[in-house]
């Protein structure tokens, strides 16, 4: 009698064991592939969004800021955690708070931001954050979890104003997971660290954004909008391990505000 009862109960625990397994492998996400779109599709859809960017928003034509970015863009190229080293960097002459990332290897940067950053440092710390999502293929996978292969590449050939004004709506202002957020956080710290820029100027930008943020009008900042864990952001950066850190300081001068 006693050994039926050890019986059943070993198999009452295994059965829960295994049902446990089960669920935890059902329950994880589903692993995505590091490329979904062909780079020659990739670069298309890439230059059709920037080309609905631009209808919507002028660009900044500033020689001061131009060599100032790219000094940054260029910094970043000399690490070996940077795969695309072509990177551009499009000023939006437009007063919003903002920068996104897009396919291909763009990123938009708003005059807004950049009127309230004071050095190239904090700018540098947006940029490398950007750059993670690329580098990542978080933007990729975002709007193929959206939209799908087939509507994406539909939507370069003729799409709806309805669908073209969702997928820029994806792009220019949806917010990425919490994993995905706290994924490019590492990205950016590390690759700062490896350019030699002090990671803590990640928490800088976004505690300044963090201030900022119920000032901010149209586009919300995607970094921060609706992540309530900003604060230990923040502190992540501000304890980054940084000994042995190489503080390289950049050559061109700070642009501050906006001027031809």
């Amino acid at each position: 009698m006693t050994g039926k009862i050890f019986r059943d109960a070993f198999l009452l625990v295994g059965a829960f064991i295994i049902a446990w397994l089960v669920f935890s492998y059902l329950s994880k996400p589903v692993s995505i592939p590091d490329q979904f779109i062909p780079d020659e599709q990739t670069e298309k859809l890439a230059d059709w969004i920037d080309e609905q960017i631009t209808r919507n928003f002028d660009r900044l034509d500033d020689h001061n800021w131009e060599e100032a970015l790219g000094e940054i863009v260029d910094r970043f190229a000399t690490s070996d955690l940077v795969n695309k080293v072509n990177y551009e960097i499009v000023v939006l002459d437009n007063s919003d708070v903002n920068a996104f990332a897009t396919l291909g290897t763009r990123i938009y940067v708003f005059r807004g931001l950049l009127e309230l950053i004071d050095q190239h440092e904090e700018i540098a710390a947006v940029i490398a954050h950007e750059i993670a999502h690329v580098e990542l293929n978080h933007v990729e996978q975002k709007l193929i979890t959206e939209f799908g292969i087939v509507v994406l590449l539909s939507v370069f050939t003729g799409g709806d104003l309805l669908l073209t004004g969702e997928v820029l709506r994806a792009i220019s202002s949806g917010a990425f997971s919490r994993m995905k957020e706290r994924e490019a956080d590492a990205f950016a710290l590390d690759l700062m660290y490896d350019t030699g820029i002090d990671p803590a100027y990640l928490g800088i930008v976004f505690r300044k954004l963090k201030e900022s943020e119920p000032g901010l009008s149209g586009l919300n900042f995607q970094i921060i909008s609706t992540h309530p864990d900003i604060n230990s952001r923040i502190r992540n950066a501000f304890e980054f391990e940084k000994s042995g850190l190489e503080d390289i300081p950049f050559e061109t001068p700070w642009p501050g505000k906006s001027s031809e």
